[in-house]
């Protein structure tokens, strides 16, 4: 988990099932997804396009969402949980 995501850590911990936070540590997800992103202009090296994704509880994705490079918008968690 990088340094933006590691502010999340009590946050996750906090949240009862079904709320999950990921780190892809190593890109698999990242890479399956087609989504990696170069960061380097901005210090930070390949990462992962910022994207909200909700999967039933068979794991079958139900709303996935990708955000323009730099916008927030569709990951916001307002909009997110305006979509659940």
């Amino acid at each position: 988990m990088d340094a933006f995501a590691s502010s999340l850590g009590p946050l996750a911990q906090e949240q009862p099932p079904p709320i999950i936070f990921l780190a892809d540590g190593n890109q698999s997800l990242t890479n399956a997804l087609d989504l990696k992103m170069d960061g380097t202009s901005r210090g930070m090296g390949p990462r992962m396009q910022r994207f909200a994704m909700v999967l039933d509880g068979k794991g079958i994705v139900q709303d996935f969402q990708v955000d323009i490079s730099g916008q927030i918008k569709f990951s916001r968690a307002a909009n997110v949980l305006s979509r659940l």
